[in-house]
């Protein structure tokens, strides 16, 4: 019978060598993450530690083949023993003891036990109507937040007053649903009127609007008619993204797939039967890769003479991304009927961005976030007005916001960054000039969330992690307080930032440079979701459960 010797001797053992090279190849790849931290964003970060851990495996196995002493027939055998057996355990790690439930912002996985209960979505999926304690006409001089960033879309509030010292004069929790009276999954924040706080969710087979009072939390009631519909992806995992539009008694909303509903504010039944704007589109969009995320945009416009409410919604994605004919961007809709009043569509395809209503050059448009592009609009028939290339071709949610009569100051993450770029009309013609753009390392790199404009500058989560930058030139003025993937809210001189992990951070909006102020532990899971703030009352929720804090007030 054979024996399994070496063929050679080797001044140092075997297990030394591949521990060298390993852990070489190891540092090197965490030296990387560190290095690119401003340079390369998150999510590509944690392919290249991927890349170098499986990097490292494969060139110990070919230096063993190589170099390892045994027998080329052993060697050979080995090394398809040792990848058996990992990709063995690696099948049944995954298959029957751990889960991977989604991952970060920054495509890290979620790891929980295999028996550990789920939220399912199918939880609670007939919610009924439940008697208030207190009436949400209590509330009903509130301010409203009644659309997606508030009701001017700005991402900042004023006048309000909060008291800085969290410490002194903590929050206090009003109400929280959690468990079997928790929320469905949805990334949809809150839209706010008349102490009714409506949103949207995935109640078993139906994509649901619910209405919650903002006095207790209790449900006031839920509209699932002819909605039986689900969006599920990976990352995101089930259900709704787009926040909901309040104009008076009307409650407008954009389902995952692209269902237009309009709604009674006060009983959540149907004004005009829901629209699927994809397939009533000119052009053959398709919904897009991580939802339909917009929000309907809402507003009055005289159209030959007469005052129609519109309600403008992007339109789909590129069916073969690819494609370069032209793509459905636009869709207006009458919002008394639901008929279509308008569809344009140009050399670009739909985003993740809420088209919004502003005036630049001296001439009311919508301004459209797109795939490789922004573009103007007229507001009353769609017409392209202006056309400017942005972006790297990736995935774009963050708001344009307008600076002035002029100026709209534009973010996206993926490395693509910010810049700022002028729009101008002279003798009838529109031309779009760049104000400024950095190249390395890029600034605001905001992925899926909105930055707050304050007195000439601009303060975002670059990559996840909060950045001050001067709105005029770009120059940094400081990052720092690793959020992730949260969101931001301006009010005042303050800044509400609603971390990915659930917590709340209440943050001075000094250029000079980063304090932290308070902190609130509102949350305990992934929180895309965005934050509301109406009068004193802080609304939070994420896909399972929803909170409302009371914050102090200054004087009170």
């Amino acid at each position: 019978m054979a024996t399994l010797t070496p063929t050679r001797t080797s001044s140092r053992p075997l297990w030394r060598w591949a521990t060298f090279v390993i852990v070489a190849l190891l540092i090197a790849g965490a030296f990387g993450f560190v290095l690119t931290t401003e340079l390369v964003d998150d999510s590509f970060r944690a392919g290249m530690v991927n890349l170098t851990v499986l990097a490292s495996l494969m060139l110990f196995a070919l230096w063993f083949l190589i170099f390892g002493g045994w027998r080329w027939y052993v060697r050979i055998g080995l090394v398809v023993l040792g990848f058996a057996a990992l990709f063995g355990a690696t099948f049944v790690l995954f298959n029957y003891v751990v889960d991977v439930r989604g991952v970060t912002g920054d495509w890290k996985p979620k790891f929980t036990w295999k028996w550990t209960p789920k939220a399912d979505y199918r939880l609670a999926s007939e919610p009924k109507a439940e008697t208030p304690t207190v009436a949400p006409a209590t509330l009903n001089e509130l301010p409203e937040f009644a659309a997606f960033l508030g009701t001017d879309g700005s991402n900042r509030l004023s006048g309000i007053g909060l008291d800085p010292d969290w410490e002194k004069h903590p929050p206090r929790e009003i109400w929280r649903r959690t468990g079997d009276k928790g929320v469905g999954p949805a990334w949809s924040g809150f839209a706010v009127a008349k102490g009714q706080a409506v949103t949207q969710e995935q109640r078993g087979d139906y994509e649901m609007v619910t209405c919650y009072n903002l006095a207790d939390g209790s449900l006031l009631w839920a509209h699932k008619e002819k909605d039986k519909t689900r969006f599920s992806e990976f990352q995101g995992g089930d259900g709704p993204r787009a926040t909901p539009t309040i104009v008076g008694d009307r409650v407008f909303t954009m389902g995952a797939n692209g269902l237009l509903n309009c709604l009674n504010l006060d009983t959540g039944k149907s004004l005009w039967m829901p629209v699927d704007v994809l397939a009533d589109s000119p052009q053959a969009g398709q919904v897009p890769h991580w939802a339909k995320s917009n929000s309907p945009l809402v507003f009055e416009q005289s159209i030959n003479g007469t005052m129609r409410q519109l309600v403008v919604v992007s339109l789909g994605e590129d069916p073969s991304r690819t494609s370069t004919s032209p793509g459905g961007l636009l869709s207006a809709y009458d919002g008394n009927t639901g008929q279509r009043v308008w569809s344009c569509s140009d050399e670009d395809w739909t985003s993740y961005a809420t088209p919004i209503l502003t005036t630049l050059g001296g001439e009311k448009q919508i301004v459209s976030v797109n795939a490789n592009s922004v573009t103007g609009h007229d507001s009353t028939t769609g017409t392209l007005l202006w056309s400017h290339k942005w972006g790297n071709g990736m995935a774009k949610c963050s708001q344009p916001v307008p600076v002035g009569d002029d100026r709209l100051f534009l973010s996206q993450g993926y490395h693509a960054g910010a810049q700022l770029i002028k729009v101008d009309k002279k003798d009838d013609k529109w031309t779009v000039s760049q104000l400024w753009e950095n190249k390395e390392p890029k600034v605001m790199r905001t992925t899926f969330s909105n930055v707050v404009v304050y007195k000439d500058h601009v303060y975002g989560l670059d990559d996840g992690v909060l950045q001050c930058i001067e709105l005029n030139t770009g120059v940094k003025k400081w990052r720092n307080g690793r959020y992730r993937y949260g969101q931001v809210l301006g009010v005042d001189d303050l800044l509400i930032v609603q971390a990915e992990d659930g917590k709340v951070f209440l943050v001075a909006a000094d250029p000079e440079k980063h304090r932290e102020l308070g902190q609130i532990d509102a949350l305990h899971d992934k929180t895309w979701n965005n934050p509301v703030l109406v009068g004193k009352y802080f609304l939070v929720r994420n896909a399972e459960e929803a909170v409302c804090y009371e914050l102090p007030l200054k004087g009170n």
